[in-house]
């Protein structure tokens, strides 16, 4: 038994001599993306331009190497003239989507996309001791034309056995955090999509069509401001012929009033002010 101990602290050590011997090197990994889930397919098809994503991290590096006594020794970044890390976390949503069903319009194209997904990636980094450490944070949009349907930050981690702090296992480290980020990410996004393609605007594609689509809309203004004399009924006139048509009326303006926030045509603040002087009148 003592002798097997003994072999197993020769072989412990070794192993951490050569990891340390090795450890000023800086690791650098070729960022890829592997998918590892099923993503749920969307109900209506819809049309996505996926935009830029920022790079915001404070710390550009990808992680870190650490001797046996937690001393870090080396940094990890990604090898020159690869894929950059906004552009690794893009082409895995672009997979993502793709595979759910849903068409991607190409950035600088012509063609008109219901929904736009810009984001910022916050932090990628892993860190190495007895074990690899993986962690990442992204803030993700995504646009109905003009009016934001989601907006979440998503963090997720990834960990595994540290054997030799190598190149590779930075990578598989870094792969299996984007994997975990794509399970939380592509549900909420393709959900999103689902309840929003049908009842939310277009962006107009032609400019000169903008009028068109503001014609509409303003009427409901006039009708709100002109019904206010509506609810003063005349001392004469008998009650119960009056509140039935004044009911009418309040619930029809508060329907158009309903629309014309959910159009974008008038801030939240100004609902709420409307409609509670409508219900005030009931």
């Amino acid at each position: 038994m003592k002798k097997i101990m003994r072999n197993a602290f020769i072989v412990v050590t070794a192993l951490s001599a050569v990891s340390q011997l090795s450890g000023c090197a800086t690791r650098q990994v070729a960022l890829q993306y592997s998918s590892s889930m099923s993503p749920p397919a969307v109900s209506c098809s819809p049309t996505v331009r996926i935009g830029d994503f920022k790079d915001t991290r404070s710390d550009r590096s990808l992680g870190c190497v650490r001797n046996g006594f937690g001393m870090k020794l080396a940094d990890v970044a990604a090898k020159p003239g690869g894929t950059s890390v906004p552009q690794w976390i893009l082409t895995a949503l672009y997979d993502e989507l793709k595979r759910a069903g849903c068409s991607i319009a190409p950035q600088g194209s012509g063609n008109e996309a219901r929904f736009t997904i810009i984001g910022e990636v916050q932090r990628v980094y892993v860190d190495s001791y007895m074990r690899m450490m993986g962690e990442m944070s992204v803030a993700l949009c995504v646009k109905n034309g003009d009016r934001t349907v989601l907006s979440q930050l998503y963090h997720a981690e990834a960990s595994k056995m540290n054997w030799w702090s190598s190149s590779q296992e930075f990578q598989q480290t870094l792969d299996m955090t984007l994997q975990d980020l794509m399970k939380t990410m592509v549900p909420d996004v393709v959900s999103t999509m689902s309840m929003n393609n049908e009842t939310a605007p277009v962006t107009a594609k032609n400019p000169s069509a903008s009028p068109q689509v503001a014609v509409k809309p303003i009427a409901p203004p006039e009708t709100l401001s002109v019904a206010e004399p509506v609810v003063q009924a005349e001392p004469t006139a008998p009650a119960a012929a009056v509140t039935p048509k004044t009911t009418v009326d309040i619930a029809t303006q508060l329907k158009k009033l309903k629309e014309l926030k959910d159009l974008g045509l008038v801030t939240e603040e100004e609902y709420e002010a409307k409609r509670k002087e409508l219900v005030g009148k009931l």
